[in-house]
C-alpha cells in the first residue's frame, strides 16, 4: 500500500503530502537521492520520512487551538480529541453533507452540545485530501473567531518547524546536537536542571540549545521563587493555626485562672492569725500572677489580647522606657535612643508597646552575653505598597545574629534556642502578636555574626498624644450598694464575682445566659442599676444582651466581661455595642473599681463615650 500510495506522489510531483491508509492518516516528506558521475546526475532513489497524524497529535493540536480538533481525509474522521460517542456523532454528520458543501464555519449538533467546525484543508490541490476541523463550542464562538487567525498563525509556524526537523533529519551532521538537545529535554521534564548541554557552533540546532538553556534557567528561577513564596504561605497559615490554637487555650485557662485568684484573694482577706496559710496562699497568688502572665502573651500572639489604644507619643514611650531598660540589659551593654523630633504620633496600647520593647531588649540582651551595643531608632516612613504613612522604631543589637532556619521560627510560640528553664519561648511571639493586632508589622534582618535588627511598623494616627497617669498608693476597695444583673454561663465564674459584689454591698441578680438575663429583667421590678455580662455565651451572647437591656431599661449601665478579644473592629460590625470591658482574669478589686467607676459616671459622658 506504502508503494501504491508514493506511486501517487510521485505522479502528482508532491514532495510533501499526505497519505492515507488502514484507516492511517501519515505527514509525508519526500526527498529524491541523486548520485552525480562524471557527466551526468542519475536519480537513485528516494527517502520518505513521515509521522502518523493520531490521537497524541490531536491532542496537541487540541491544546494549542484550546479546543476540540479532529484530521479527517475525504471526510473519514481519522482522529479528534473528542470523545468516542461524539466522534462517532461527527463522522455521521460529515458523511451527510453534500459533495459541494463549502469549507465555512458550520454549527453541528454533538449530543447536548452545539459546535462552531471551522475545516481547513492540508493538502494541496482540488482532489480529496486531508483536512483539519476546529470545533469549538457554540457559546465560545465569537472569541474562537477572533482568536482563528492567531490559531492559523500558530499552525503555519509549527508546519514551519515540522518542516526544519524533517529537514535536519536529512543531514546526519546534525543527529548529534539534537539527541544532546533531546537528551535535556528529557532530563528537564525529570526534574534535572544541570544536563549539561553541547551548544557550540553558530548553526540553528545551536541557537535553539541556547535558547532552550535559557528558558532551562529560568524555569529553575521561577520554581525556586514558587517555592519560597509556598513556604512564606505555609508559615503564615502554620502561625495563623496556632494563634487559633493558644488563643483558644489562653481563654479557657482564663476562666480557671478567675476563680482561682479570686478565691485566694477572698482567703488573704480572712486568714490572719496562721503564717503558713499566709505563706500558701502568697504562692498561690505568685503563682496565678505567673500564669496570667504567660496566658495574656498568648494571648498577645493569637491578637485576641483585649487592648486599650491610646494616640501615643512613640519618643515619650521609649524615653520613659529608657529610664528602666538599662539597669534591665546590665552595664556590659550599651544603650541609646536616637528619637525623631518630628516623629507622628501613632495609636496603641501604651502598656503593650512597653511590653514590645522590654522583650526585645531582653531578646537582645541574652544575644550579647559578652556586652555589646543596643540602639533603638525612631522614624517616619511612607510605604507606596499600602499607601498609608507609617511609622517605624527599630531595635538592633550586636548579638551572635540568626541562621536563615532560627529566622523562619523566631515567632513561633515556645520556640527558644535559650537552654531549658531559661526561656518560655513567648517572647517575640508576644512581640508578633502585639505588633500585628496593633495595626502594624514587624521585620527582623540578621545573619550569624552580625547582629539582629527588629523594624516594627505602627500606622499614623491624628490627635493629641495620651498622657499616662501616675498612680500612688493603694486605695480601699470601693463600695456600693445598687443592684448589679450578673450574667456568666461559667458557674464557677458566676459565682465568684457575685461574691465580690455581695461583700462589697451590691445587691446581685444572677443570670447563665443572655435569655436568662433577659427573662429576670423581665420579672423584677426593680431597678437594674449595672449589667456585667460575659462577652460569649451559648444561646445569646453579651452584645446582644446589651442591645435588649438597653431597650428595656435605658438607664442601666453595662460592664462587659472578656477573656479575650472576641469580636475586633473589622468583624463585630457597626453594630456591636460600645461599653466599658473588664478583662479576666479579674481580682476583688478590679472588679469593684471597674463597677464603681461606670456606676459613678455621668449620663452626659457616657453618651459622649458611645458617639
Amino acid at each position: 500500500m506504502a508503494q501504491e500510495l508514493l506511486q501517487k506522489s510521485i505522479a502528482a510531483g508532491e514532495a510533501r503530502g499526505f497519505w492515507y491508509g488502514g484507516d492511517h492518516l501519515y505527514e509525508i516528506l519526500i526527498q529524491p537521492i541523486d548520485f552525480e558521475g562524471a557527466s551526468s546526475k542519475t536519480t537513485i532513489g528516494l527517502l520518505v520520512v513521515g509521522h502518523e497524524i493520531d490521537s497524541a497529535v490531536a491532542k496537541s493540536f487540541g491544546e494549542l487551538a484550546a479546543s476540540e480538533v479532529a484530521f479527517s481525509w475525504a471526510r473519514i474522521i481519522v482522529s479528534s480529541t473528542l470523545a468516542p460517542e461524539q466522534q462517532q456523532e461527527l463522522s455521521r454528520q460529515v458523511a451527510a453533507l453534500p459533495a459541494t458543501a463549502p469549507d465555512a464555519p458550520q454549527e453541528i449538533q454533538l449530543g447536548s452540545e452545539r459546535y462552531l467546525v471551522t475545516t481547513v484543508s492540508l493538502s494541496s490541490g482540488t482532489r480529496p485530501g486531508a483536512s483539519l476541523s476546529v470545533l469549538r463550542s457554540f457559546d465560545k464562538a465569537t472569541l474562537f473567531l477572533t482568536q482563528l487567525n492567531r490559531i492559523l498563525l500558530g499552525l503555519g509556524f509549527l508546519a514551519i518547524a515540522v518542516g526544519t526537523l524533517l529537514g535536519f533529519v536529512l543531514s546526519a551532521t546534525f543527529t548529534r546536537p539534537l539527541g544532546n538537545l533531546v537528551a535535556g529535554v528529557r532530563a528537564l521534564e525529570g526534574g534535572n536542571y544541570s544536563f549539561p548541554l553541547q551548544n557550540s557552533g553558530q548553526d540553528e540546532v545551536a541557537v535553539v540549545t541556547g535558547a532552550f538553556g535559557r528558558m532551562r534557567d529560568s524555569l529553575q528561577k521561577v520554581q525556586l521563587e514558587q517555592r519560597e513564596l509556598e513556604a512564606r504561605l505555609r508559615q503564615a497559615h502554620k502561625m495563623e493555626a496556632v494563634g487559633r490554637l493558644a488563643g483558644g487555650v489562653a481563654h479557657d485557662f482564663n476562666n480557671l485562672l478567675t476563680i482561682i485568684r479570686g478565691h485566694a484573694d477572698m482567703l488573704t482577706d480572712r486568714v490572719t492569725a496562721d503564717e503558713g496559710s499566709e505563706r500558701n496562699l502568697e504562692q498561690i497568688q505568685k503563682a496565678t500572677g505567673r500564669a496570667v502572665s504567660m496566658t495574656r502573651q498568648l494571648l498577645a500572639f493569637s491578637r485576641m489580647q483585649v487592648l486599650q489604644p491610646r494616640i501615643l507619643d512613640l519618643n515619650s514611650v521609649v524615653v520613659e522606657m529608657g529610664k528602666m531598660l538599662p539597669r534591665l540589659i546590665g552595664e556590659h551593654i550599651e544603650y541609646s535612643f536616637e528619637p525623631d523630633p518630628e516623629l507622628a504620633n501613632i495609636k496603641a496600647d501604651p502598656s503593650q508597646v512597653e511590653q514590645v520593647l522590654l522583650n526585645l531588649a531582653v531578646n537582645a540582651r541574652d544575644a550579647m552575653p559578652n556586652g555589646g551595643k543596643l540602639t533603638v531608632k525612631a522614624s517616619n516612613v511612607q510605604m507606596e505598597v499600602s499607601a498609608v504613612a507609617r511609622r517605624p522604631s527599630s531595635i538592633s543589637d550586636t548579638g551572635h545574629g540568626m541562621d536563615p532556619e532560627t529566622k523562619a521560627h523566631i515567632f513561633e510560640p515556645f520556640f527558644t534556642t535559650k537552654e531549658v528553664g531559661k526561656g518560655t519561648g513567648l517572647g517575640l511571639a508576644t512581640v508578633y502578636g502585639i505588633v500585628k493586632q496593633s495595626g502594624g508589622f514587624i521585620w527582623v534582618e540578621s545573619s550569624p555574626g552580625t547582629g539582629a535588627t527588629f523594624e516594627i511598623y505602627f500606622p499614623q494616627a491624628r490627635g493629641p498624644a495620651y498622657v499616662m497617669e501616675k498612680v500612688s498608693g493603694s486605695k480601699a476597695v470601693p463600695l456600693g450598694s445598687e443592684t448589679v444583673l450578673v450574667v456568666e454561663d461559667e458557674s464557677g465564674v458566676r459565682d465568684l464575682a457575685c461574691q465580690f459584689l455581695r461583700s462589697g454591698g451590691y445587691t446581685v441578680l444572677e443570670a447563665v445566659d443572655g435569655v436568662d438575663a433577659l427573662e429576670i429583667s423581665t420579672r423584677y421590678s426593680g431597678t437594674i442599676h449595672l449589667l456585667l455580662s460575659d462577652m460569649v455565651m451559648p444561646r445569646m451572647g453579651g452584645a446582644e444582651l446589651t442591645q435588649r437591656i438597653r431597650a428595656a431599661r435605658p438607664a442601666t449601665k453595662v460592664v462587659l466581661m472578656s477573656g479575650y478579644a472576641e469580636y475586633s473592629e473589622a468583624n463585630s460590625g457597626k453594630e456591636s455595642p460600645q461599653v466599658p470591658t473588664i478583662q479576666k482574669p479579674f481580682s476583688l478589686t478590679s472588679l469593684a473599681e471597674k463597677v464603681r467607676e461606670v456606676l459613678t459616671e455621668k449620663p452626659a459622658k457616657e453618651a459622649g463615650q458611645r458617639r
